[in-house]
């Protein structure tokens, strides 16, 4: 009962932390106790912020909901917008309750479809793809306003929106101009509309941007302050010469790559055939390396190929005790910056055109073990699946490579080291990100369809793939096989909505 919550957390301020802990219970319980209850809990969280105490998801999602029960909405919309200045990353349940608040409190149809919006623009920093109930809750919303809704609608490599029942279907890219026009006009119909509805690339806020940046080539606490020097120069040094280089195209993780179905084994050979696959295609192509990948490297071979980088000028080294993750993915987010933000573009490139310039990064990484504190927000996450290009192999037998291998790497039987030479497939990202996202008035929310058997926690799972005989962890998802798990739910406005937030041109 409400008694006995309060009974065993009626603790007094002296611990911190255990404050911290049992207040957000508190406040939690008394919001569900009637007005005086809530007005109790709006005074806990006062009293938590005068104590230096940030609260969390679960504390405004408590107040919003008690808010929207007892119709308190000009307090709700305070906590809202408190919430929103902390960073709080809110999921559908808490989406949910807003848009209701949106649509029950006072005001006409546009005010509400005005609170509605702001509340909606929000939604890709927080979501990648909306679960049932909150699907249901926003086609309720949208329909109730005059909206007409399509579900089941599929993307196209580009990001074009297609029905996939209609003919022709859009699940591969057209062979010629031609065909492409038949399906824009397909799209068109659609919809009824005069153009086509395209999704448009990932583009991270420039705030979030700065702090990424700031973040990632900060020196680790745990670095001795006798290796500190040592990396803070060697940190400064590539972000001087990023800044010469004007930034790259392709950025490969030659870590990732070098071990790459090797057992254990590191391969120069492999890191260089992505090298030279890229830098025949991309004319500025960059490796980044531990520098004690490139020292004392005793097989003639490897360290001929480690000096042709370097004569390339397309080596960069990152200091021992510093992850060199952060250093491709550093180079990356300001080569995106410069080239698609600033929209500086890239003369000398194969790739660029007068729309775009692309930025990729050539790594199977799982984004998963990297310990900067915005490693785990949902605006990097979908960086990085914008921008990387994802492989395979296909196994063309082993190879013997010059030199001794450690006792734990030849096994009992010892002999030389063995190197396994693979032919690489590669796959680009999709052009598109997979979040919510609104065109003027249309809205378009992405969706895993009720019959399939993945969860929304799932859209990023290799599900179903291993590398047989190996001890390497699961892959990640190949870029089409993440577009085909997604259906989107396409929201037009009626023509009086469209006209009374963007009336026509006189």
């Amino acid at each position: 009962t409400l008694e006995q919550i309060m009974t065993l957390l009626n603790s007094s301020y002296e611990e911190k932390q255990y404050y911290e802990r049992s207040i957000g219970v508190r406040i939690r319980a008394y919001s569900l106790n009637g007005p005086e209850g809530l007005n109790t809990a709006f005074e806990l969280y006062e009293d938590m912020k005068n104590h230096g105490v940030s609260p969390d998801r679960r504390i405004f999602a408590a107040l919003l909901s008690a808010c929207r029960e007892q119709k308190r909405f000009d307090d709700a919309w305070r906590i809202y917008n408190e919430a929103n200045s902390l960073g709080i990353q809110w999921v559908d349940s808490d989406i949910e309750t807003l848009i209701r608040l949106a649509n029950e409190g006072p005001g006409d149809l546009q005010r509400r479809l005005t609170l509605t919006q702001e509340i909606l623009k929000t939604l890709p920093n927080y979501l990648s793809v909306i679960g049932p109930s909150l699907r249901n809750t926003l086609s309720e919303h949208f329909e109730r306003v005059g909206y007409v809704s399509f579900s089941g609608i599929t993307a196209m490599p580009n990001g074009l929106l297609i029905d996939p029942k209609s003919d022709p279907p859009g699940t591969i890219p057209p062979p010629s101009k031609e065909s492409q026009d038949v399906i824009e006009a397909a799209a068109q119909e659609i919809f009824g509309r005069d153009s086509a509805i395209r999704l448009a690339p990932y583009k991270m806020d420039q705030s979030f941007y700065n702090l990424l940046l700031e973040e990632l080539l900060e020196i680790p606490s745990e670095m001795s302050e006798q290796n500190r020097p040592h990396a803070r120069i060697k940190a400064q040094n590539f972000v001087d010469r990023l800044e010469a280089d004007h930034g790259s195209e392709i950025w490969i993780d030659a870590a990732n790559v070098g071990y790459f179905q090797q057992g254990g084994s590191f391969s120069y050979r492999q890191v260089d055939m992505v090298y030279k696959h890229f830098k025949s295609r991309f004319n500025r192509t960059k490796l980044v390396l531990n520098e004690n990948r490139a020292r004392n490297i005793k097989n003639p071979l490897n360290r001929e190929i480690v000096e042709k980088w370097m004569e390339d000028e397309s080596l960069y080294l990152t200091p021992t005790g510093m992850n060199d993750d952060h250093f491709w993915m550093y180079g990356a987010l300001r080569s995106a910056y410069d080239f698609i933000y600033h929209n500086q573009g890239l003369s000398n490139s194969t790739t660029s055109n007068e729309d775009e310039s692309r930025v990729y990064i050539v790594s199977n990484d799982l984004l998963r073990d990297h310990r900067f504190r915005l490693a785990h927000d949902t605006r990097f996450f979908k960086f990085m699946q914008a921008h990387t290009v994802r492989f395979r192999a296909e196994d063309m037998g082993n190879i013997v490579q010059g030199g001794r291998a450690s006792r734990r790497r030849r096994g009992r039987g010892g002999g030389p080291i063995r190197e396994r030479r693979n032919s690489l497939r590669f796959f680009f990202p999709f052009r598109y990100s997979i979040q919510p996202t609104h065109q003027k008035n249309v809205w378009l929310f992405p969706y895993i369809p009720d019959e399939s058997d993945l969860h929304v926690k799932d859209l990023y799972k290799n599900v179903d793939t291993r590398l047989p005989d190996t001890d390497d962890d699961y892959l990640p998802p190949l870029p089409q096989d993440v577009a085909k798990r997604v259906h989107w739910m396409v929201c037009l406005p009626p023509s009086d909505i469209e006209s009374l937030f963007y009336p026509p041109q006189s």
